[in-house]
């Protein structure tokens, strides 16, 4: 059996945690205070941190927000995808 290398990058979301002093489970504790009918999984919030969830639902969006008492564009990783989609018009 091989092993699966997990790809673990520098995500602006984890940026921003660790410039706010935030870990992962006072992110959840904070999420599941602000939402407790409605938590988001410790297992989903690692894997967007760690860049290995890239969609995921606009209110798990608004949550993680919430919790780090931010924006969304402070979080999001989007300037690859526009570097990328550029094609030459003629």
């Amino acid at each position: 059996m091989k092993n699966k290398k997990i790809e673990k990058r520098d995500t602006k979301i984890k940026k921003l945690m660790i410039s706010k002093g935030v870990n992962r489970k006072i992110l959840i504790e904070r999420i599941n205070k602000l939402f407790p009918n409605s938590p988001v999984s410790p297992d989903a919030i690692s894997r967007i941190m760690n860049g290995q969830r890239k969609n995921y639902s606009t209110i798990t969006l608004l949550r993680i927000c919430a919790g780090l008492n931010c924006s969304p564009n402070e979080i999001l990783d989007f300037e690859h995808l526009i570097k990328t989609s550029k094609r030459k018009l003629n």
